[in-house]
């Protein structure tokens, strides 16, 4: 249900989705993981709408969960979001807590793309309440983790075109060596109807020598018939 919510929220349609994940919150056997993911996305719903205070208190519903499951990527991004809808809503100080939360969870999780986001939502606010070289240092970093995953998308990128190549040139080889194989088993398959009708032909030469034989032992005069006359 929440996956189907996630659907209809990124093809616009955000009265459907909203339908879903409540639905998916009123489902008996939803887990605490499953809750937590739709309350992240109701909160993301509610900031598409523009409603920031919702935003916030069902991102936060979001985070609690969180806290008592091992998914803390989802928890780094439910507070990157919760900072974004703070400086949508001009509380600048909050949003640099919040911020700072997310930051220090991403360090520990090594999450460069949650990093990169951070670093961005870090210089836009900076820059808005005029500490202008601390922006500038953060956009730095936003476009050096911004780099480093354009180079390992493609770098994977390059990985996965390189197997699909090599998958592709050994289908290729295969079905080379399969029409050889084809060819030499018709040629095989030729010579053995080949030596098929020299067999016939043989057995026919010979039934043909053995009848004339016999017809000749039959017809001809026996020495003692060659005397008497």
């Amino acid at each position: 249900l929440n996956n189907i919510g996630e659907t209809y929220m990124e093809m616009g349609d955000l009265k459907s989705a909203q339908n879903y994940f409540y639905e998916c919150l009123a489902y008996s056997y939803s887990t605490i993981d499953s809750k937590a993911w739709v309350y992240h996305n109701l909160g993301l719903l509610a900031k598409k709408k523009e409603l920031f205070r919702d935003a916030i208190a069902q991102l936060y519903k979001s985070s609690e969960l969180m806290d008592r499951s091992d998914y803390k990527i989802l928890n780094c991004n439910s507070f990157y979001h919760i900072a974004s809808s703070h400086f949508r809503l001009g509380e600048y100080d909050d949003c640099k807590e919040i911020l700072q939360k997310a930051f220090d969870l991403a360090i520990v999780l090594g999450a460069k793309e949650e990093l990169q986001n951070i670093h961005l939502a870090f210089s836009e606010l900076h820059e808005v309440v005029g500490n202008i070289d601390k922006a500038y240092n953060h956009f730095k970093l936003y476009s050096k983790f911004k780099s480093e995953i354009y180079n390992e998308q493609n770098d994977a990128r390059m990985i996965n075109l390189k197997s699909q190549h090599e998958i592709e040139v050994a289908k290729k080889e295969a079905e080379v060596e399969r029409e050889k194989h084809l060819v030499i088993q018709a040629a095989y398959n030729q010579i053995d109807e080949q030596k098929k009708l020299v067999d016939e032909k043989n057995r026919a030469i010979n039934d043909s020598i053995d009848y004339a034989k016999s017809c000749l032992l039959y017809t001809s005069p026996s020495p003692r018939d060659v005397e008497e006359s």
